[in-house]
C-alpha cells in the first residue's frame, strides 16, 4: 500500500475529540483514534460474530452493475470481486435515497427519510427550508449503529472523506474519533483512497494494541464519485485515450454529447477500478492485524451515478436503477459464500450488523435483520411481501419482488407514475401500461401516495420544530468542487 511514512502521522488527539486531517506540504496536523473504557467479551458462538472486529467500507457513488461480482464485463474490480466470493452477496440492494445525506442516516438509524426527516430533492422544500444550501441534522431520537457499538465497549472509529457528512451535522455520534480527511493534493476535491488507507492503517495498528477491545471502523471513500481522475494505470487500461475529465452535471441534461458521455462513463469505471486497488490493501492491512479476534468486512455504497441510462447524469434527482442499485457483501472467516436474492434495502443494514453481532436493535428501526441470511440458516427471497421504498422529497419508490413504482408528484402539474418489471426489464427502459398493471395489488400505488402524505406531514413538523441553519461557505466551496451547485 502506497501512503507517507509512518512517521508523519505521530499525534494522537484526547479522547473525544473530533478532528479534520490536513496533509497538504506533507504535514499531518492530527488523526484522532480513541480507547474505550474496557469491557467484558462474550465468547464466539458457533453460528455467531460476537466479538468479532468490524470494518464497515462505504463507497460513494458505487453503482452494483458496474462491478464484475454484480454481472458486469468490464474488468473493473477484480479484488473486489475475489473478496466478494468469500462470504455473503445480496443481489438486490435498494438505497433508500439516490443522495450521500439522506441515505447515510438512513444506513445508520435503520430508518427511511421520511421519518428521519432529511430529504433533499431539486425544486422543492424538501427538507422543510427555503435555503437549499441548509445542513443536514440527524433526529436526536433516532439511535445511531456507532453509538450501540460504543455502548458494548466497542473502539469506534470513523474515517471520512465526504464534506456533506460533517460531524457537528450528528454523523460523529457514537464514534471516539471521528476524521475528515481534507485532501492532501489541492487538485482534488476529496481525499483520496491511499489516504483513507494510511488512516485505516494506524487505525487497525492502535486496535491492535489494544487487544482487550473489538474494533467498529467506518471508511467512507469518495474516489469513484465525481469529478472522475483515476489513476493513469486503470485510466491506460479502461479509459484509453480520453483527454478531458471535465465533462460532469449533476441533474437531467438536453443536447448531451454521447461520445463525453461515453467518456465519463470509462472514467467512471477506471475510478472503480482504482478503488479497487485501495481495497486490496486495505484488505491486506486487515488480514495483518491478526490477534484472537477474527474481522467482519462489510461493503456497501450509498448511492450511484448515471450516464444518461434516463435523461441525466450523477445522482440526487431520479430513483433508477443505475442510482439506487448498490452492493452489500459481508464477509467473515465464518459467514459461508452465498448469493442472497432480495430485494432488501440499506435500512436493513443496521438491525443485521446489530443481530450479527449479538447487540440488540432499537424498536423504531424501519429496517429487518437479514442476519440469517447472511449465516447461510435462510433465505430472503422474492416473496412479494416486503416493501422496499426509496425517497427524495416528492419523488417515491415503492418495490414489491421485481414490480416497482416511481410515483412523482411536482410543484406544478400533475406529476406522473411509472411502473417496471425488473425480472423483465432490469434497466427501466420500458414502462408498463396501465393495462399491463391491471393485475398489480392496488397496495403499491397506496403505498407510495401515503408514503408522500408521511413525507409531507413530517416535513411540516420539521419546518415547525426545527432551526436548519445554512452550510458554512467553506464546505459550500467543497461541495460545489464535487458538482453541487445551487
Amino acid at each position: 500500500m502506497q501512503g507517507p511514512e509512518v512517521d508523519r502521522m505521530q499525534a494522537w488527539v484526547p479522547r473525544g475529540k473530533v478532528c479534520e486531517m490536513d496533509r497538504r506540504g506533507g504535514t499531518t496536523i492530527a488523526l484522532a483514534l480513541l480507547i474505550c473504557a474496557s469491557c467484558s467479551e462474550s465468547e464466539p458462538e458457533k453460528a455467531s460474530l460476537v466479538g468479532s472486529n468490524v470494518v464497515v467500507v462505504v463507497v460513494d457513488a458505487l453503482r452494483a452493475d458496474r462491478l464484475g461480482t454484480y454481472g458486469y464485463e468490464r474488468d473493473t474490480s477484480p479484488i473486489l470481486d475475489e473478496f466478494a466470493e468469500q462470504g455473503a452477496v445480496f443481489d438486490s440492494v435498494t438505497s433508500p435515497a439516490s443522495q450521500t445525506v439522506p441515505s447515510m442516516i438512513s444506513l445508520w438509524s435503520g430508518v427511511y427519510p421520511h421519518h428521519h426527516g432529511n430529504q433533499y430533492f431539486p425544486k422543492t422544500n424538501s427538507i422543510g427550508v427555503e435555503r437549499k444550501g441548509a445542513r443536514p441534522a440527524l433526529p436526536d431520537s433516532s439511535s445511531l449503529l456507532a453509538e450501540s457499538f460504543l455502548e458494548a465497549g466497542y473502539q469506534t472509529v470513523a474515517v471520512v472523506t465526504n464534506p456533506w457528512l460533517q460531524a457537528e451535522y450528528g454523523f460523529g455520534r457514537g464514534f471516539e474519533s471521528y476524521v475528515l480527511l481534507d485532501p492532501a493534493n489541492s487538485a482534488y476535491p476529496y481525499a483520496r483512497g491511499d489516504e483513507v488507507s494510511f488512516a485505516a492503517e494506524m487505525a487497525i495498528a492502535h486496535a491492535a494494541s489494544n487487544p482487550d477491545q473489538p474494533l467498529f471502523l467506518y471508511l467512507h471513500f469518495m474516489d469513484v464519485h465525481a469529478p472522475y481522475w483515476p489513476s493513469p494505470d486503470e485510466q491506460a487500461l479502461l479509459a484509453p485515450g480520453v483527454t478531458d475529465r471535465s465533462f460532469y452535471a449533476n441533474g437531467r441534461l438536453r443536447g448531451v454529447d454521447e461520445s463525453k458521455m461515453r467518456d465519463a462513463s470509462r472514467l467512471y469505471d477506471a475510478e472503480v477500478r482504482t478503488f479497487d486497488g485501495f481495497l486490496g490493501g486495505l484488505l491486506e492491512s486487515i488480514e495483518a492485524m491478526g490477534g484472537n479476534r477474527e474481522t467482519l468486512v462489510v461493503l456497501t455504497a450509498d448511492h450511484g451515478d448515471e450516464f444518461f441510462e434516463h435523461g441525466g447524469m450523477g445522482h440526487g434527482f431520479s430513483l433508477y436503477e443505475e442510482v439506487v442499485h448498490v452492493p452489500l457483501v459481508f464477509v467473515h472467516p465464518r459467514i459461508p459464500s452465498r448469493r442472497i436474492k432480495g430485494p432488501v434495502s440499506l435500512v436493513d443494514f443496521a438491525p443485521t450488523l446489530l443481530a450479527l453481532l449479538g447487540l440488540e436493535a432499537g424498536s423504531d428501526m424501519d429496517g429487518i435483520s437479514l442476519a440469517q441470511s447472511v449465516r447461510g440458516q435462510a433465505q430472503h427471497g422474492l416473496d412479494g411481501h416486503r416493501w422496499v421504498l426509496s425517497e427524495l422529497g416528492d419523488l417515491k419508490l415503492v418495490r414489491s419482488g421485481d414490480r416497482k413504482l416511481i410515483l412523482a408528484r411536482e410543484l406544478e402539474g400533475p406529476g406522473r407514475v411509472e411502473r417496471f418489471d425488473l425480472a423483465r426489464d432490469p434497466y427501466e427502459q420500458s414502462r408498463l401500461s396501465d393495462a399491463e398493471t391491471r393485475e398489480w395489488p392496488k397496495e403499491i400505488s397506496d403505498r407510495a401516495e401515503a408514503l408522500l402524505n408521511a413525507s409531507r406531514q413530517e416535513v411540516s413538523r420539521e419546518r415547525g420544530s426545527k432551526r436548519f441553519d445554512p452550510i458554512p461557505d467553506a464546505v459550500q466551496e467543497r461541495l460545489k468542487a464535487l458538482g453541487y451547485s445551487d
